[in-house]
């Protein structure tokens, strides 16, 4: 952990914090236990049938073998455990800080500690170590008819994959749309231009590094839904394809030199060519929309609908130098920050095993729409006052664009019109040109004054512990805990 993290602590350091680490330590092992008694018992009955078993070392096992308990009994002994060793530690690192503020060192190797306690449990929720059938093999059952031929040729392919698609063991056979996907593949004829020029802006700035909590977010929603992971593998690529799409085309429209601290794709390619790039791109990712049915197809355009229309009226306030309401700011929220976050449940959703009720539905798409307003509202903020934001795009850039971010809205709302220094410093910026960075720190101290930024960390505040609200709720209708999703909502902090 230490390593992975670049920290290096003495020996004192460690004896300084010994006894707050502890506990993260004896739940990181208590929970492992927990989870891998499963396997762990079901190897030990293979591995000595009708002999003297070996007993196990495993915490659930011991629990078992002391108090005279069954499985079912140990694993919740031990399941309490884990939920105090928890608390123990949060509030032993709690008590430490307030007497030790100590270095940021130490504060890190605390923060990692509990990282590694949740990591270890999102990963045990959703490996295939303990469960088998969300191994994935693609080439399964298609590479071993190759063995020994020196060249296989389309033909040979071909059979293949028709052999291995009659196939009844599910696990061990390709999946039918990627089988289809293949055979079109290896049957289309080379066309005399290819592709490369017309991706080369959109694979520019797909290179460029990103958080991927879009991913993430499929990830963690999925361990409620459970839509088959060749599917969840398509939606991830759609909505990263139409995510860099919209960088693309959000960099052209507001007129953005930069995107994550490199050139932007327009300054490179020439905007042109970078819109060309991005609306193939959307033609894209609608043909593998297309290919998860006529359901997924239909929600797919109704959130592409919802994405432009949103994406209009931020460009028309923004023209038109018209701040919008609260109201109307989380509408155009919903439908364009939100809308891809929508788009990756609903087509989950679409593609589940097992169909929800209607009101487990309701509930996620509740929870979805208030991540997409925290996620929004958090970079609207981080946006005005974050130096790793400046660095990658720019000092208040919101500033430079004339963009009506939730802060800024807030600011103008608290004053009068005929007095409000950030209203006019927005109404010059409508005749063009950058903001000089005097008068950003200008608008930055009004900000302050007013309240807006206290207000937008409160806000900010005010959804997370709604957002943990809400995933308990669903966890309760499901039956199942999400650790994936909580440890997502502990890295969009702020």
């Amino acid at each position: 952990m230490l390593f992975g993290a670049g920290v290096t602590m003495t020996d004192e350091e460690f004896a300084k914090i010994e006894d707050v680490a502890f506990p993260a330590y004896a739940a990181l092992g208590l929970a492992n236990d927990y989870f891998s008694f499963d396997r762990e018992y079901a190897e030990r009955e293979e591995t000595s049938p009708g002999s003297t078993k070996k007993p196990m070392a495993n915490a659930v096992w011991l629990c078992m073998e002391w108090s005279n308990l069954d499985v079912a009994q140990a694993k919740e002994l031990i399941r309490s455990k884990v939920l105090f060793y928890e608390e123990d530690y949060l509030s032993k690192k709690s008590r430490f800080l307030s007497t030790n503020p100590g270095s940021d060192k130490l504060r890190l190797c605390f923060d990692g500690l509990a990282q590694m306690v949740i990591g270890n449990i999102a990963w045990s929720l959703t490996c295939p170590r303990y469960y088998p059938e969300r191994r994935y093999d693609a080439n399964a059952g298609v590479e071993n008819q190759f063995l020994g031929m020196e060249m296989p040729t389309v033909e040979d392919v071909q059979a293949a994959c028709h052999e291995a698609k009659s196939r009844k063991d599910s696990g061990t056979h390709l999946d039918e749309l990627e089988l289809t996907n293949l055979e079109q593949s290896l049957t289309k004829q080379p066309t005399i231009l290819a592709s490369k020029v017309v991706t080369a802006p959109f694979e520019y700035c797909a290179k460029s590094s990103s958080k991927e909590t879009r991913n993430l977010l499929i990830d963690a929603l999925n361990v409620w839904v459970q839509a088959p992971f060749s599917t969840t593998k398509t939606i991830k690529s759609i909505t990263t394809t139409l995510h860099t799409a919209s960088l693309l085309l959000d960099d052209i429209e507001d007129k953005s030199p930069l995107r994550r601290g490199k050139p932007a794709a327009h300054t490179i390619f020439g905007a042109p060519s970078t819109i060309n790039s991005a609306n193939f791109a959307i033609l894209e990712a609608t043909e593998r929309a297309s290919s998860l049915g006529t359901e997924s197809l239909t929600v797919y355009f109704d959130s592409l609908r919802s994405l432009f229309i949103g994406q209009s009226y931020d460009l028309f306030w923004t023209k038109h130098n018209t701040p919008p309401s609260t109201v109307e700011y989380l509408a155009m929220v919903d439908g364009k920050t939100g809308g891809l976050f929508q788009l990756s449940s609903s087509l989950l959703i679409c593609s589940s095993i097992q169909k929800s009720p209607a009101s487990h539905q309701k509930e996620l798409d509740a929870l979805v729409t208030l991540i997409g307003r925290l996620y929004q509202i958090r970079d609207d903020f981080i946006n005005l006052t974050s130096a790793e934001y400046a660095h990658q795009k720019g000092s208040c850039e919101d500033l430079d664009e004339g963009k009506f971010s939730y802060p800024i809205i807030q600011a103008l709302a608290s004053q009068d019109r005929e007095e409000s220094t950030l209203r006019n410093l927005f109404a010059i910026r409508s005749r063009g040109g950058k903001i000089p960075p005097e008068m950003k720190q200008l608008a930055l101290d009004e900000m302050r004054e007013c309240g807006a930024l206290d207000k937008t960390k409160e806000v900010i505040k005010d959804l997370r512990v709604e957002i943990d609200g809400q995933v308990g709720t669903i966890e309760r209708l499901f039956g199942r805990e999400n650790w994936v999703l909580r440890l997502l909502m502990h890295k969009l902090r702020c």
